[in-house]
């Protein structure tokens, strides 16, 4: 795998796992913030029901009540109903259009959330919804409670809907490391691309300087370094040429000078007889031809006192001999 191809993964895991991480905690957050804001509006709305509807329901003004309470339902998106239960635990007004539903109230209590005394919250699930009721005391210290359920669902949507919007901020997140290791890998690989380039040339015997102005200090530092080898591998170079250039001219005149010099070596096969000379080829020479042909030695033909003797005694006297 190429090294800017690792670069550019390298990056985009970096920063997808950054975009996850930060989805997952803005989740968490998201999700623990609507929670509280719709625990704090329920008991705020069920405060403020109790306040105001204190003295109608002393007075048993249950069409003023119920209409309160129906008005407060409809304008409010995630809730689903509220009703006053009183002292007797009977329903005393409520926001239901139809009749009271009776099986409301055995969800009480079936999974609790907190009861802290004062007001208490309840979950419990009504076909496919989620229902967070809230009781509140209309009155501290009496048994006269106001009812609010709040559908989770709603809250719930709305956390589908930051977590799409999260989602996307994090493909943009990854997409954007994705740009910045294609950036960071162009950076740092291409001087090193050149720099390979040059290297193939040096290969070739062809060097060439390191033109490369601008990189990281690594970079620029093995740039220097390749140009300081360069001058070096040429002065070697040079030297090299005019040593083999002396080496030539010295093998020439080794050659030229051996050319000229000849010797004997080795066994000569020669005739006891004739003393003539046994050549490589089998011919039989005079000994004068053959030194003559292997050295550079000439002969010029005299007599010896002794030949002279024996070949024409009448020529010889005691004067002459010895001459």
């Amino acid at each position: 795998m190429r090294l800017y191809v690792k670069i550019i993964l390298l990056i985009s895991a970096v920063t997808l796992g950054i975009g996850i991480s930060i989805s997952i905690i803005v989740d968490g957050i998201m999700k623990n913030f609507m929670q509280n804001e719709m625990k704090n509006r329920g008991f705020f709305i069920a405060r403020m029901v109790a306040e105001n509807i204190a003295d109608r329901i002393f007075t048993g003004d249950v069409i003023f009540v119920s209409e309160y309470l129906k008005n407060i339902a409809a304008n409010t998106k995630d809730m689903e109903y509220l009703y006053i239960e009183d002292f007797n635990n009977k329903i005393f007004a409520h926001s239901f259009d139809g009749g009271f539903p009776r099986a409301l109230l055995k969800n009480h209590g079936e999974y609790p959330i907190s009861d802290s005394g004062e007001y208490k919250v309840t979950k419990y699930k009504a076909g496919d919804k989620f229902i967070i009721e809230f009781s509140y005391p209309v009155i501290p210290g009496t048994q006269i409670d106001v009812h609010i359920g709040m559908n989770q669902n709603v809250m719930l949507s709305r956390i589908i809907s930051v977590r799409r919007h999260i989602a996307v901020i994090t493909f943009v997140i990854a997409a954007i490391g994705f740009v910045i290791g294609i950036v960071v890998s162009w950076c740092m690989t291409y001087p090193l691309n050149r720099l390979g380039k040059y290297m193939e040339k040096f290969d070739m015997g062809n060097p060439e300087e390191i033109e490369i102005k601008t990189g990281s200090r690594e970079v620029m530092e093995l740039v220097n370094s390749f140009n300081a080898m360069r001058e070096g591998v040429i002065n070697a170079r040079d030297k090299c040429h005019y040593y083999i250039e002396e080496l030539k001219q010295g093998n020439e005149k080794l050659a030229e000078a051996l050319a000229k010099i000849k010797t004997l070596r080795g066994l000569i096969p020669i005739c006891s007889s004739c003393k003539k000379v046994r050549d490589d080829k089998g011919f039989w020479k005079q000994v004068e031809a053959y030194v003559s042909e292997h050295s550079e030695a000439e002969f010029s033909h005299g007599i010896c006192p002794d030949c002279m003797k024996k070949l024409y005694p009448e020529y010889t006297n005691e004067d002459t001999e010895g001459t």
